[in-house]
C-alpha cells in the first residue's frame, strides 16, 4: 500500500498531537505534583510506571484487532480514550490540593492514557517493511 503526501501529512499530524499529549503527562503534570502541590517525587513515577505497565496487554490487544474487521474504530477509540485521560488528569490534578480523593480520578486517567496510547500504535500498520528506511 502506498500513501499519498497527504495521508503522510496527516499520520505526522496524528504523531504530533500524540506526542505533546504525552509530554503534557510525563513531565508538567509531575513537575506539577513535585514542585507545585509537594508530592513525593515517587507518585509521578509510579504513575508513569502504570502508563507503561497497561503497555504489557498490548500483544492480546493486538490479536483481537488483527482478527476483526476493521482496525479504524481501534485507532479513533485509542485516541477518545487518550484524550479523555489527558483531560481528566488535568483537571484532577489542578482541583488535586483541594481535595486528596482526586488522586483516584489521576491514577484513572494515567490508566486511561496508556491505553489510549495503545490504541494509536494501529496507524504504524500502513508502513510495510519495504516502505521503512
Amino acid at each position: 500500500m502506498t500513501l499519498s503526501w497527504l495521508q503522510i501529512i496527516r499520520l505526522g499530524i496524528v504523531q504530533m498531537c500524540l506526542g505533546a499529549i504525552v509530554v503534557l503527562i510525563t513531565s508538567t503534570l509531575n513537575r506539577l505534583m513535585v514542585v507545585e502541590l509537594a508530592l513525593p517525587a515517587i507518585l509521578p513515577g509510579l504513575l508513569v510506571g502504570l502508563h507503561y505497565a497497561i503497555q504489557i496487554t498490548r500483544p492480546q490487544w493486538g490479536y483481537r484487532s488483527d482478527t476483526g474487521r476493521s482496525r479504524s474504530r481501534w485507532i479513533i477509540a485509542g485516541m477518545a480514550i487518550l484524550a479523555s485521560g489527558a483531560l481528566l488528569a488535568a483537571f484532577a490534578l489542578s482541583l488535586f490540593a483541594a481535595q486528596f480523593w482526586l488522586a483516584r480520578a489521576v491514577r484513572l486517567a494515567y490508566v486511561m492514557i496508556g491505553v489510549g496510547v495503545w490504541g494509536l500504535w494501529h496507524l504504524s500498520w500502513r508502513f510495510g517493511d519495504r516502505n521503512r528506511p
